[in-house]
Parts: structure tokens; sequence; C-alpha cells
């Protein structure tokens, strides 16, 4: 019977390091996640990461010329 127990507790200790694995492997590649928007005249493009952190913003030429309420239209969008 002590044996039995023994094997049982020993079994769901390699479970609970299997989830443990699982969940450290999922929030490795949820990190790495990125997403980019880019303004719909194509001037901007902002690249976020998986907490919402702004990881590069990217303009053209043509961006420097717009006017500064234009600009924060773009950015709220």
């Amino acid at each position: 019977m002590a044996q039995h127990a023994a094997e049982s507790v020993a079994e769901a200790n390699r479970e609970a390091e299997l989830r443990i694995a699982g969940y450290e492997s999922t929030k490795e590649e949820l990190s790495a996640l990125r997403t980019a928007a880019t303004s719909p005249d194509r001037t901007v493009t902002v690249v976020a990461g998986a907490a919402g952190s702004v990881l590069s913003v990217e303009s053209r030429p043509a961006a420097v010329r717009l006017s500064p309420q234009v600009t924060i239209r773009i950015a709220r969008v």
C-alpha cells in the first residue's frame, strides 16, 4: 500500500513537471509575439510586443511633412 502511494506521488510529480515545462514553453512563445500596424497612408508603422510595449516606430520620408495634428491622428489609429 505504501509503495502504491509513493508511486502515485511520483507520477503526480512527473505530471506537474510536464505541465510546468508546457507553461514555460507557452510563456516563451507568447513573449516572442509581435504585431505591426501601419497608418492608412502608409507613412508610419509601429511594431508592438506581446505586452503592448512599442518595440519600434518606422516612418517614411513623407511622414516628416505631416502636420502635428495629422501625426497625432495617425498615432491614435
